[in-house]
């Protein structure tokens, strides 16, 4: 083989770093990973050393290998994945995008438990807001973690608005809460959104010491907001278990 052959083919340098920590990653020795992509355990040491150069031939073998990209192993791109599952992903969300809202739903199942439904209705945080519609108007994705701890799924929350001030400083007025609806179960202290007739609101639900519960506001103002018996035809909505607003 001729020097510029030689050269040619050991032109690939790859980050020793990723290359080490990748392999790691997958649990592979430095004789493991030389088997998998046909080249020796002495060349996977220079190359996790950066002494040395690689074949394009070496290179795609050792990514396939280790489950990554070429591109990752030289430092071309951040993102490990494997082109081919990039492209995948690229792909479902593409298709996400522009299949329209039933289509959204099928492409986010196997991510349910992290997309919430957005809807149109308002819960007062006053005398009542009218329910017109519950029809999910978007969807945001929350972290995983923050999910699991919580025990929230995302199939059974949905964010809605919250207007009037009976329940501030808790829940200021235009804030946006998290409404678990697969816990409907009162529980003393906790606040819920609670279906009255045709109206909801969200209040703290306090149990009465002589048995039943109290709708309590949060607001210091109990001569505007008192605390009243919960009405027995009232039907509990969910529990609001986060809260988020906008700073003017």
């Amino acid at each position: 083989m001729s020097a510029n052959s030689q050269a040619m083919e050991n032109s690939m340098r790859m980050s020793g770093e990723r290359l080490r920590a990748a392999r790691r990653g997958r649990g592979l020795s430095q004789t493991d990973l030389g088997r998998l992509a046909d080249t020796s355990v002495s060349h996977i040491s220079q190359l996790e050393h950066e002494k040395s150069g690689t074949s394009i031939r070496t290179a795609l073998a050792t990514a396939q290998a280790l489950n990554v990209s070429v591109e990752y192993l030289v430092g071309w791109v951040d993102d490990p994945r494997p082109a081919g599952e990039l492209l995948v992903q690229l792909s479902k969300l593409a298709a996400r995008r522009l299949d329209g809202e039933a289509e959204d739903r099928e492409g986010l199942e196997a991510d349910a438990e992290d997309f919430v439904g957005v809807n149109e209705i308002k819960a007062s945080a006053g005398a009542g807001a009218e329910v017109m519609s519950e029809r999910i108007t978007d969807r945001v994705k929350f972290r995983r973690p923050w999910m699991r701890k919580h025990s929230l799924h995302g199939e059974q929350c949905r964010i809605v608005k919250v207007t009037g001030e009976s329940m501030e400083p808790t829940l200021p007025e235009g804030s946006s809460i998290l409404v678990d609806m697969g816990r409907r179960e009162p529980r003393d202290g906790r606040i819920f959104v609670i279906r009255v007739e045709d109206r909801i609101v969200v209040k703290r639900l306090v149990r009465h010491p002589v048995g039943g519960w109290l709708i309590q506001s949060d607001n210091p103002n109990k001569q505007a907001w008192p605390t009243q018996p919960c009405p027995p035809e009232a039907d509990v909505v969910g529990e609001v278990k986060w809260v988020a607003r906008t700073f003017a």
